[in-house]
């Protein structure tokens, strides 16, 4: 009788270990699994043509208003306070259409 105990504890315990390592298993994948769904979103998102559209949207409008600005410095009759501040949003607008 005592034989059949070991061997019934033994089984009991293999199960639970199995259990364990399956449910482990499983949460492992599915957090691999959200990483790669994100990592797919992004790069999905990323090719539309949505996003594209905004983008080429974005770059027209900083070079309009660059140009904007430029004519404005051309101008030459600007106090040196207003030359600096034109300067500077250039410099901003040309680092935001930097590739």
């Amino acid at each position: 009788m005592e034989q059949e105990k070991k061997e019934f504890g033994k089984w009991w315990i293999f199960i639970l270990a199995l259990i364990v390592l399956t449910i482990g298993v499983l949460t492992m994948t599915g957090y691999i699994g959200k990483v790669a769904n994100t990592a797919i979103d992004r790069e999905v998102m990323e090719q539309s043509y949505q996003k594209q559209a905004g983008d080429n949207a974005r770059n027209k409008t900083y070079r309009a208003q660059l140009a904007q600005i430029n004519s404005k410095l051309n101008s030459g009759t600007l106090d040196a306070g207003t030359k600096a501040e034109l300067e500077a949003q250039k410099a901003m607008l040309e680092v935001q259409l930097a590739p």
